[in-house]
């Protein structure tokens, strides 16, 4: 099961890096055409066409692109009993500007999805699930989500740098509990707020502190993987891509593909960023 934000996405490439009172110029197309987005449908697709049974907890609107939405992940496989469709209401809409230099401006509306609770249906998938993926998505569903999960299951956590879906207590739970962690080098100081004291490597101190396998991004550069007792670097494949949205969930879910196969910590970094190289290359 997956849970997070589902999303309507417009990507813009800007010429210098947005600031405020600062005016930059975007590049490509004058009205994007909006694609399919947030974490957890990401990943929930990427699990589907690696042969997983995966279910989905998200909200849509009943537009028309929320509509081809569930339709492109019913087709792929996805269970869509988790998913709320908000009569009336429009899609979650997300504004990503990327910068010359790969950072990337990301805000995001989410509609009716903060007053989304948790399905029955999903709760019923929850508490039988083997795996349980938490992506960025309301506060007060995770939460219960956390409290409906089996003691056997194996959970993931997607991390995004968002203080109103993972407050302070909330990241601690999750890092308190969950088998794997992935985010990019841009979310670390997020993930590092928790720690106790200064000083020190922050990766190593969270796999150490919270027992747990922590895997970090950082463009073309090595995935940094530490664990409790050790740490590795992973190469990666140094591609460009004209909108590498969605390149992290790839990982991620790469990762957990081959976690729940039994794969050590490296060679799960290393299903990860094949995985992402899959996803860019079938992008352009």
């Amino acid at each position: 099961m997956v849970c997070g934000y589902a999303s309507l996405d417009l990507v813009w490439r800007a010429g210098g890096r947005p600031a405020p009172d600062r005016t930059v110029l975007l590049e490509g197309q004058v009205v994007p055409e909006p694609t399919f987005g947030g974490c957890a449908p990401n990943v929930a697709l990427q699990l589907a066409a690696r042969g997983c049974s995966v279910g989905l907890v998200s909200w849509l609107g009943d537009d028309e692109a929320g509509r081809r939405y569930l339709a492109r992940l019913a087709a792929a496989g996805v269970d869509l009993a988790g998913v709320v469709v908000g009569r009336g209401r429009p899609s979650p809409r997300t504004l990503l500007i990327y910068d010359p230099d790969g950072g990337c401006t990301c805000c995001f509306h989410p509609s009716g999805a903060r007053e989304q609770g948790l399905p029955e249906a999903a709760r019923r998938r929850i508490a039988t699930a083997r795996a349980v993926a938490v992506t960025v998505g309301p506060c007060a569903v995770t939460k219960e989500v956390l409290a409906t999960i089996p003691p056997r299951a194996m959970l993931a956590w997607n991390v995004k740098a968002d203080p109103d879906a993972f407050p302070r207590d909330l990241r601690v739970r999750l890092l308190a509990t969950a088998d794997l962690v992935c985010l990019s080098r841009g979310e670390l100081p997020f993930l590092a707020e928790v720690l106790v004291g200064s000083g020190g490597d922050p990766v190593r101190r969270l796999a150490e502190t919270f027992g747990t396998t922590i895997a970090v991004t950082a463009a073309a550069e090595p995935v940094r993987v530490a664990w409790p007792g050790g740490q590795a670097q992973v190469p990666v494949w140094d591609v460009t891509a004209a909108d590498p949205t969605g390149a992290g969930d790839a990982f991620f879910a790469g990762c957990l593909a081959a976690c729940l196969v039994g794969a050590d910590p490296v060679a799960a970094a290393r299903e990860g960023a094949a995985t992402a190289l899959r996803f860019l290359e079938a992008r352009g």
